[in-house]
């Protein structure tokens, strides 16, 4: 409904949708489609704006001098991170540059689907939009019309927070005619596609139109059942399975999953796993791959064919990488309900408990790295590098020719994260993978590829702790520094510290366990910054406070003179900056001359040149 909606009002956008008007108005579209996932680009408030905002400058040209202008203030040589409230003030100043006689329509599809802290962030950003009485927003300074659609299941704290804005209830007397149409034309195509005659055609539409109750997705998963190959299509294999047809979508889903042969039980559950517990969606090539490794298998022949003969509706293929995914919601919490409540020899012996099952896909992705020719191969490719354009040429080409491996590195360190207590074999697996120089480096290389925009400034002679700490797995460094008390001194090739590592990356536990292993606060690196500059510049808050506990100097400066302060002010981390001024004898910012002080300060660092800055050589 939310994708109609966005296609209907930029038809009007179309000269020809205006041939009788005098004057037209620009319409500006901006959407986002939440998702249940366990990767944070499709499940928080700020992926949302960020998305928006990119559309904001596409359709706006005449913002996108704003956006660049904050992106120049608030990063440095190409890192591009925002807060929550950046975001807002960017978005805010982006659409005072649309014209007053634009129509600016947000749309958030499955707000339900937003992880719950996000969702109240965007919740109270749009009680602040029409709350006549909030303080005025841009959209009420230029009086440009906005409206907001918001679409998602009943919830209760939701409608909490929407009192007061008008609500529709969609109900299945709503949907009654658009039900219908879609039943026609499902049934004419599978009519056409096998021959069917009128009356048994008749009957499947009598039947979806008399059970569905305004089941869209019930009516498109009862077709795609009808079709599938599992018995010869004849009148009386129709009639006989629109009589054992599951009337909700719940029975639907439970019928998929028991009509799957025994012999092939374990197949369907691996599937399961590596859908429910992976950290994005995955191909169906990456997804064979990964298979093909847990199961020691070399190819798996007709994968696809395979997975539509055992996950039936419950999975659906799309977009040009046809990635693989659950249909709905509704069938994600229905597999995650099903697997807390069966026995083992229900789930085909698969182990789908949260902790195994991330340690089982880390352990996938361990192996995977563990294998020597990928960086042996890399190690070649790159060693005689001269130019920016074909190292990005080698490593693309080497991500194509090991269709897991981008996967495996993205993904490792965030399975490894998940398992909580790891098994002896496990952590003796990962501590092999960070055991080789060679290896831990060509991690880094490849992280940085593609978390820094195919940044090749990578540090080098880095140590386990460090990559322990950078991937923010307490477990493992508190093992390293077990092993080695003096670890949490080690430097890498720029004089970085762990604990400097930890404080850039947000790893709260592990500045903690540094910290109380007698990591110094106050060693810096060659050109000066300090754990705190870190934690600072990254709006690191959690991690600031342990900083500033155990005895971090405020006033370290680094190689231009800034001190960490001056940096969580350049980057509008303010509740950092709150935390900073308090914590210094400099008190007093509250008052109007601190406050004078602070805008000094912020327009001392917003004059300094692009050159000026500190290369940012760090994801």
């Amino acid at each position: 409904m939310a994708a109609h909606i966005c296609q209907i009002i930029s038809a009007y956008q179309k000269p020809e949708a205006f041939f009788l008007q005098k004057e037209v108005s620009k319409c500006v579209v901006l959407y986002f489609f939440f998702q249940k996932s366990n990767h944070e680009a499709v499940t928080t408030a700020p992926a949302a704006l960020r998305t928006i905002i990119c559309q904001l400058a596409h359709q706006v040209p005449e913002a996108l001098p704003v956006l660049l202008k904050r992106h120049d203030i608030l990063s440095a040589k190409g890192d591009f991170e925002w807060s929550w409230e950046n975001l807002l003030g960017v978005l805010g100043e982006m659409l005072e540059q649309t014209s007053i006689y634009s129509g600016v329509y947000v749309i958030l599809d499955a707000l339900d689907e937003c992880e719950a802290e996000s969702r109240m962030l965007i919740l109270d950003w749009m009680r602040g939009l029409v709350n006549e009485d909030a303080r005025p927003t841009p959209f009420q300074v230029s009086k440009a019309t906005l409206k907001i659609l918001v679409t998602g299941r009943p919830d209760g704290d939701m409608n909490d927070h929407l009192s007061g804005i008008p609500t529709l209830e969609v109900t299945d007397t709503d949907t009654s005619n658009d039900i219908r149409a879609l039943i026609q034309r499902q049934t004419e195509e599978i009519a056409s596609r096998r021959h069917l005659k009128p009356d048994i055609t008749r009957s499947i539409i009598q039947f979806l139109e008399s059970n569905a109750h305004g089941m869209f997705l019930w009516v498109v998963l009862i077709m795609k059942e009808l079709e599938r190959r599992d018995e010869r299509l004849s009148d009386e294999v129709i009639a006989s399975k629109l009589s054992s047809t599951p009337l909700t979508l719940i029975d639907t889903y439970e019928a998929i999953l028991h009509n799957v042969p025994s012999t092939r039980k374990q197949d369907l559950w691996r599937i399961v796993r590596w859908l429910l517990f992976a950290s994005r969606t995955l191909n169906i090539v990456e997804l064979g791959m990964g298979l093909c490794l847990e199961t020691g298998i070399s190819s798996w022949h007709d994968f696809a064919g395979d997975l539509n003969f055992l996950c039936g509706s419950l999975t659906r293929l799309h977009g040009p990488q046809e990635e693989v995914s659950l249909v709905h919601q509704t069938a994600r919490d229905f597999l995650e309900a099903f697997t807390r409540n069966s026995s083992a020899a229900d789930l085909g012996g698969i182990d789908m408990d949260t902790h195994a099952a991330n340690e089982h896909l880390a352990a996938i992705c361990v192996q995977y790295l563990l294998r020597k020719e990928i960086f042996w191969k890399l190690r070649r490719r790159l060693s005689r590098i001269r130019t920016h354009s074909t190292y990005v040429e080698k490593i693309q080409d080497l991500f194509g020719q090991h269709v897991l491996l981008r996967y495996a590195i993205e993904s490792w360190a965030f399975h490894t994260r998940a398992v909580g207590t790891p098994s002896s074999a496990f952590s003796i697996l990962v501590r092999r993978l960070l055991s080789s120089r060679i290896r831990r480096d060509n991690i880094m290389t490849l992280t940085y590829f593609i978390n820094k925009q195919a940044s090749w400034n990578v540090p080098y002679n880095q140590t386990p702790l460090h990559l322990a700490v950078y991937f923010n797995i307490p477990w493992l460094a508190q093992m390293y520094i077990s092993d080695n008390t003096n670890s949490v001194h080690a430097t890498a090739d720029v004089n970085d510290t762990p604990l400097i590592w930890a404080s850039e990356m947000g790893s709260t536990e592990c500045v903690k366990i540094l910290l109380d292993a007698g990591a110094d606060p106050n060693e810096f690196e060659g050109d000066g910054w300090s754990a705190l500059h870190w934690a600072a510049r990254k709006g690191h808050l959690g991690v600031t406070k342990l900083l500033l506990e155990h005895g971090a100097s405020l006033d370290q400066q680094d190689r231009i003179g800034h001190t960490p302060l001056e940096w969580a002010i350049d980057r509008e981390h303010w509740n950092v900056v709150g935390v900073l001024q308090r914590w210094s004898d400099r008190n007093g910012f509250e008052t109007p001359e601190g406050k004078l002080q602070l805008q000094d300060l912020r327009k001392k660092i917003v004059s300094m040149s692009a050159t000026q800055k500190l290369w940012d050589y760090r994801p």
